[in-house]
């Protein structure tokens, strides 16, 4: 069930949202600072007018270009399935290959699946065709993007803000470069973790299983603690 294509396609996508709203506009270290009993004032940046180069298109991907249409944001794509040109111009992607959209963008979203052909898609070569003084975040998984090549961007300057919520390795070893940089967010792999989601995963599942057994659907609420 936690497998199903689109099961949490909203809410990584909000996530993926957050991270970007929050590096650009350094929200965890100011309220860092404040709470420290500073006052800080970050020069941030705006959203609208920027474009955003979205790699994966699948349920979370198209979720994300809904969202980056809203703020008025110019949206890039690239998958290994292409859109329909109908959902395209729907979502107002411009459709392209991957090497196309890391220096035409101010953003660059992973919301690919991991396979043997894209394990590290994002490392050295890949930071280095990226816009300089763009933002990468990872939604996805942890070894689409090779660490030490990001760590390498933030100590030069290339890229100006990384947020990611998995990986290589999970936990975040205690001693990893990434730790350094304040501009930076960082997660758990917890995109799919509200309330609602899980509420739903739970209905599903019971649903199948009742399927399964041949019990019909029902009142699902009284088992959503349950699963």
């Amino acid at each position: 069930v936690y497998n199903t294509p689109g099961a949490f396609s909203e809410e990584v996508a909000d996530l993926a949202l957050g991270m970007v709203i929050g590096l650009a506009r350094s929200i965890p270290k100011i309220d860092t600072e404040v709470r420290a009993g500073k006052w800080p004032r970050y020069e941030g940046t705006s959203l609208t007018g920027k474009t955003v180069g979205i790699i994966g298109l699948g349920g979370i991907g198209q979720a994300i270009a809904v969202r980056c249409r809203a703020f008025g944001m110019a949206i890039l794509g690239s998958d290994v399935v292409p859109l329909s040109e109908h959902r395209a111009r729907e979502l107002a992607v411009t459709q392209m290959t991957v090497e196309e959209l890391l220096p035409a963008s101010d953003i660059v979203i992973l919301a690919c699946n991991l396979t043997p052909d894209n394990r590290h898609l994002i490392n050295a070569a890949a930071v280095q065709r990226m816009k300089p003084k763009s933002m990468l975040v990872n939604v996805a998984r942890g070894p689409l993007v090779e660490e030490q090549a990001v760590v390498a961007g933030l100590r030069s300057g290339h890229l100006a803000a990384v947020g990611l919520d998995v990986f290589e390795i999970e936990p975040l070893p205690g001693d990893s470069p990434l730790r350094d940089f304040d501009n930076c967010i960082f997660g758990t792999h917890g995109g799919s973790s509200t309330k609602e989601a899980i509420d739903r995963i739970n209905d599903k599942t019971i649903e199948i299983a009742r399927s399964v057994l041949g019990r019909g659907s029902g009142d699902l609420s009284q088992y959503n603690r349950v699963v």
